[in-house]
């Protein structure tokens, strides 16, 4: 009788210890498999505008490239390793010879190479393929159109362009994700002018919003 006992419980007792371990290995998967967006789960279900992204003022301003008075140490391309999914960026018309350059405020003082630039975002983009990011570009002269000819084929095809009107709602990150349009692009003119406002101008490029 002590023997049918003792057995019973063994039996009941390891019953239990596998069904935790298969609870336990299936939670594993299910932790393993599901997609992160932007560092966390949560956020991939989260509407683009109902999340927070670490950003950087001047993001293309930094000792790394040589700036002077850089608002930044570290390069672009190592803030985004970094976590930074922000890029403020401004816009300058450098003249005849360097042409259009992200700068701030004075080429002189440093300028960053637009192919460069956007093409290191491209690869960033592709090595890190549920990442989602804000881009915010200030013109402050009559330079958006030229600078947006710098920008790959590749490029502009990860820039959303879903939201035709003040109205739409922004995409999910899952959504985003699943289109791979992982870019959201802003521009704001200096002074607000017309000859800096895309959006007043009515000449903005597909999925450049003001």
């Amino acid at each position: 009788m002590l023997k049918r006992i003792t057995i019973i419980a063994f039996s009941k007792y390891s019953t239990t210890m596998l069904l935790f371990f298969l609870f336990s290995t299936m939670l594993i998967t299910i932790e393993s498999t599901q997609r992160i967006c932007n560092g966390l789960s949560s956020n991939c279900r989260m509407r683009a505008n109902e999340i927070t992204y670490p950003s950087s003022h001047n993001v293309m301003s930094s000792t790394e490239d040589d700036f002077i008075f850089p608002n930044n140490i570290k390069s672009m391309e190592k803030a985004l390793e970094g976590g930074i999914r922000g890029l403020l960026l401004d816009s300058c018309d450098c003249g005849m010879d360097d042409g259009i350059q992200f700068c701030h405020g004075e080429c002189f003082l440093g300028t960053k190479d637009p192919t460069q630039t956007f093409d290191a975002i491209v690869e960033f983009l592709n090595t890190n393929p549920n990442e989602v990011l804000i881009l915010e570009i200030q013109v402050d002269d009559d330079t958006l159109l030229g600078l947006w000819e710098y920008t790959s084929d590749e490029f502009r095809s990860m820039v959303y362009n879903g939201r035709k009107n003040f109205f739409d709602s922004w995409p999910t990150l899952n959504d985003m994700i699943d289109l791979n349009q992982r870019m959201i692009v802003f521009q704001h003119g200096g002074d607000n002018s017309p000859d800096t406002n895309c959006a007043l101008l009515g000449d903005c490029p597909d999925g450049v919003y003001n």
